[in-house]
């Protein structure tokens, strides 16, 4: 038991365990409430239907939160996505593969068009994407004009629909994809810019981090998250839809913040982050079994994610009085050395 203590001790950073404990709780709690919550089909719906498409999402969020950004244009991206998608294969009969790597081009555009915003043009983080989410929704709804657009190919479907090994496909994509997150952000140099990027930009500056490149690589690299559940959504669904995850931006913010990453930037991981969008899963299913309403679900993701950023200021504020307390002895053992 200990082993497997010091073995998760090990895994896990200081920000991400609480949000592990707090995942092992909420198992623990519908497990002994709702006989079904344990059962592998119920797990199947967990990840096909709740985890899937706002995994990319927090992924997608977790990354431009590193540099001390945010990006809520990325649900959006991922309707969008879904959409070039469909009018692609059905309107203009492309084959749906290529339709879909189109689809992706696209989400990565939208990404890096955020990104030059931020960089280039100087509109804040927040008020650049707040506009391009509007953009890239009323885009989606312009060109499906309000329908539904969908009937794809079987071999399609099965990346939303179909399983793997016992697992639903989706959930194979994702975890090649936060593996690929885990060891860019870990091991390479772009991740360690990020890093430093969100912890002190000026730092970054005067250290000669290209901060606009990298700062649209981010947002070009979340738009691409968000392409990715954009083309898992029209499979699951087997449809393509403008109003696809509708405020999944801010429930990936709350996953994202309530898996240990800072909205300051600068800290946290993404499987942090996936800790939290797998709570956020547990949570609305565990909910949605219990009988309580979309509206209930909604109202509780907003008290966390406002506890959840609440905490995170207050981690933050206790660190920079930390940090200036150390300064402040250390400037007094100088002074008391030379005196």
């Amino acid at each position: 038991m200990k082993s497997m203590v010091d073995g998760l001790k090990s895994a896990l950073k200081v920000r991400e365990v609480p949000a592990f404990l707090v995942l092992v709780a909420l198992i623990i709690v519908f497990g002994a409430v709702q006989s079904s919550f344990l059962s592998s089909a119920n797990w199947a719906d967990v990840g096909r239907v709740y985890l899937a498409e706002i995994a990319f999402l927090t992924i997608a969020q977790a990354i431009v939160l590193l540099t001390g950004g945010i990006d809520l244009s990325i649900a959006a991206i991922l309707a969008l996505t879904s959409v070039i998608v469909g009018l692609l294969f059905v309107d203009l009969s492309v084959n749906i593969w290529l339709a879909a790597l189109i689809g992706l081009v696209v989400a990565t555009a939208a990404g890096l068009f955020n990104g030059v915003l931020i960089s280039y043009i100087g509109v804040t983080p927040i008020v650049a994407t707040l506009g391009t989410l509007t953009l890239f929704r009323g885009l989606a709804l312009g060109l499906t004009g309000g329908r539904n657009v969908g009937g794809f190919p079987e071999a399609f479907q099965s990346m939303g629909q179909g399983t793997f090994l016992g697992l639903p496909t989706q959930i194979w994509i994702l975890a090649v994809v936060l593996g690929v997150c885990i060891v860019v952000l870990g091991r390479s140099v772009h991740g360690r810019w990020i890093y430093s990027l969100g912890g002190n930009p000026e730092a970054s500056r005067l250290a000669g981090i290209p901060i606009r490149r990298l700062t649209i690589l981010a947002y070009a690299a979340a738009g691409f998250m968000s392409g990715i559940g954009g083309v898992v959504a029209a499979a699951r669904f087997n449809t393509s839809r403008a109003d696809f995850a509708s405020g999944g931006e801010f429930i990936a913010v709350t996953a994202a913040i309530i898996g240990g990453v800072s909205i300051a930037g600068g800290r946290g991981t993404v499987y942090g982050a996936m800790i939290g969008a797998c709570i956020i899963a547990v949570l609305r299913n565990g909910l949605t079994l219990g009988g309580y309403s979309g509206f209930m679900q909604i109202i509780l993701i907003g008290v966390i994610l406002i506890a959840g950023v609440l905490i995170d200021r207050l981690i933050v504020s206790r660190r920079r009085r930390r940090a200036v307390s150390e300064q402040l002895q250390a400037m007094e053992d100088t002074t008391s050395g030379s005196g």
